[in-house]
Parts: structure tokens; sequence; C-alpha cells
């Protein structure tokens, strides 16, 4: 063989060798970073951009199936974001299934504690629920409700400052998992409870959770309150100075009962989920209580139309 043909050969292999090198060194031009073990959440909700709330509690087992409430949110026109409410009784595991099935349709707003079982926990046991809840359901849910109704003491029945460690212990893990965290208190119309909203906030959470919660979303029911309406735009505004960082809306609405007649039911909803955008972080959210009851089943509902021509309107 030629002595050029060997030269030419040590020259080809030295190429190959050089270009297999760079390519080894070289980051691939399309690749996607991995998330650490520290963000395993879903980032589908912005918490920039409007919410579109819906409710789910356990009332509806037994005369709903899960399919239909899955199909209804599926027709809807835009991806909402569905606020599961946990039963005490319930671990946090046997909740794998509905979460699961939520989350291919809407994202999810966990409430791992209802207000009305909150005196059923000592802090240690509070920030545990929410330590299981996260490590069963984190893949699936995209903002924590760490606090609910937590000044309605009325209900509660317990020392407020031990109410608000609860709510603050929650705040920390969510987010020291780097998760996002929302909180929803009461409004009490004048005079319909000592402290007002505004106080109990300003009394009793500590500074570094009103400085750092990324929502803040009211409760309220105007037929618990005979049918007193907050001045919202004076409301919401008392909010962006207590919660400088916090995205506000309305966090709970609808009927006491899910027996009210369908006129009172889309009276209120027309009512709250065309609210005007009260202040700039404003972002809507409404959350109506029994969705799972007066929008299930979709085909003839005019609830479930309600909700689909909200968001076209807002879409617009």
């Amino acid at each position: 063989m030629p002595k050029y043909v060997h030269i030419a050969g040590l020259i080809l292999l030295l190429c190959l060798l050089m270009y297999a090198l760079l390519r080894t060194l070289a980051p691939a031009p399309n690749s996607i970073p991995q998330s650490g073990t520290n963000h395993p959440h879903p980032q589908h909700t912005s918490p920039s951009r409007m919410l579109y709330g819906l409710t789910i509690d356990d009332s509806w087992e037994g005369t709903t199936r899960l399919a239909d409430i899955v199909e209804a949110i599926q027709r809807l026109p835009a991806r909402p974001t569905v606020r599961i409410v946990m039963s005490k009784d319930r671990s946090p595991q046997s909740y794998r299934g509905l979460f699961k099935a939520i989350h291919r349709v809407a994202d999810i707003m966990a409430q791992p504690v209802d207000s009305s079982d909150m005196h059923s926990y000592s802090t240690e046991r509070y920030q545990q629920r929410f330590a299981e809840s996260y490590q069963y359901l984190s893949h699936y849910v995209a903002i924590w409700e760490i606090g609910n109704e937590m000044n309605g003491q009325e209900w509660i029945q317990e020392d407020p400052r031990l109410t608000a460690a609860k709510v603050a212990s929650a705040y920390r893990y969510i987010k020291d998992k780097h998760a996002v965290a929302a909180l929803v208190p009461y409004y009490f119309p004048p005079n319909g409870s000592t402290p007002s909203m505004k106080e109990w906030l300003q009394t009793y959470l500590p500074d570094d959770l009103r400085q750092g919660i990324d929502y803040v979303l009211v409760s309220y029911y105007d037929d618990d309150n005979d049918g007193y309406q907050p001045n919202w735009r004076q409301v919401f505004a008392e909010l962006e100075t207590l919660f400088p960082e916090a995205k506000l809306g309305i966090g709970e609405c609808g009927t006491p009962s899910e027996h009210a007649p369908m006129a009172r039911k889309l009276q209120l909803f027309r009512y709250y989920y065309a609210m005007p955008q009260y202040t700039p972080r404003y972002v809507g959210g409404y959350f109506w209580w029994y969705w799972a009851h007066d929008g299930v089943p979709y085909k003839d509902n005019p609830l479930w139309e309600e909700t689909a021509k909200y968001m076209k309107k807002r879409q617009s």
C-alpha cells in the first residue's frame, strides 16, 4: 500500500477523533435543562394571568361521576384553575386519582385543610398535613392554599395566635419547597366581626408571610350576610397595601346551599365572575363553591354555559 495512503488514513483518523471530542464537549443546541428535585410542582399557572377558578369538594362523590366532572371542565374554552378541598378524614395519598384526573384538564389549587377543621390540628400536625399532601400531590398542584378563612374565629373557636402560627408553619414549609402559596381570608361586613378581616390579617400574620405570599384571595358569601355587598375596590386597595407582592382576587363564593334556586345561583355567578380588575394586581379567581354540582353535567346546563361565556369574554 502506498505511503501517502497511510498518511491520509492517519490524518482522517485524527480529524474523526477531534470531531468526536468536540461533539462530546459542546452542549446540544436544543437541550432542555432538567428541573431540580426542589421544584417538582407544575408551572401551568402564571401568577400574572387571570385565574378562571372553580371549586370541587368531596360532596359530589356518590351523586356525580368523576368522568362527567372531567368532561365538563375539558369542554370549557380555557384551562381553569380547580380548587380541590380535601377532607380531614381522608389521607392525601387517597386523593392521587382525583388530582391526576383533574390535572389533565385544569391547573389545581389544593386546600389540604378547611377552616371548619382548623381546630382539629396542632401546629405540628397542620404542617405535617401539608408535608404529606406535598409528598403525594405536588406533581399535580400549581397553588397551595396554606390558610382557609383563618380569621373566622366564630367557627374556628381557638386563639387566633394559634391559628396564625399554623398558617405560618404551612407557608414556610411550602415556600421552602419553592412552591406557590395562597391565603384565603373571609370578609366580614362592617360590625360583622371583631376584629375585621383587615385588622386580623394585620395583627396576627407574621411579616415574612405578608411580604412573601403569592396570592390573597378573599372568601365571601352574600347570602350568609343578608345580601350585603362589600366595596370591593376599597377591600382590594387595602389588601394591596398589606400584601405588597401578592396577586389579589376572590377565593370562594357561591350560595350557602347547593339547593338554592338556579336563578339566585346565576345572579351571584354573573355578579362575581364579571367583576372588573379592581387593582393592578387583581387576577379574578372566584372559585364557585358548588361547581361540581351546579356545572355538571355540562349539556343544557345554564351555570356551565355562564362559565364558558365568562371565559370567552375574558379571552376577547
